[in-house]
């Protein structure tokens, strides 16, 4: 008996009900890319556009262009516009035929080393936030 008393004070010294009692992560903006530490706007080596999503009147994408960008390969340019096509809905077109101007962007090295940097600083001014309530981060 003193052995099990033991083995349960151990478990318990070591975090036993309290790993089990971590609190949720809070919830996060539909935009699972919102991170605290994100770092804005457009450096070098990224690249960028703007996407011009043409929808009918139910919200449903009808065309897809680009204006002013940096990528100049044409197939990745269509490929990019067709995940925009079978991707987007809007729910409230409002019968109304429209375009809708979007933001692209994929980071290059310079901004993915940029924000990994703002992670690291972010966890360590936050310790109570846990890293594993941001999963699939840089």
């Amino acid at each position: 008996m003193r052995t099990l008393t033991k083995l349960i004070a151990l478990a318990l010294a070591c975090g036993g009900p309290s790993v089990a009692a971590k609190q949720p992560c809070a919830p996060r903006p539909a935009d699972s890319t919102s991170y605290p530490w994100k770092v804005p706007g457009v450096m070098p080596g990224d690249e960028y556009g703007d996407v011009y999503v043409d929808i009918d009147g139910e919200g449903v994408p009808t065309g897809c262009r680009f204006g002013e960008t940096n990528i100049h390969d044409a197939s990745r340019k269509f490929n990019i516009c067709i995940a925009f096509m079978q991707h987007w809905h809007k729910s409230q077109a409002n019968g109304s035929a429209q375009t809708l101007k979007e933001k692209f962007i994929t980071y290059g090295g310079k901004h993915e080393k940029a924000e990994r940097e703002a992670r690291k600083l972010y966890f360590q001014q936050h310790p109570e936030d846990r890293q594993s309530c941001y999963p699939n981060t840089i």
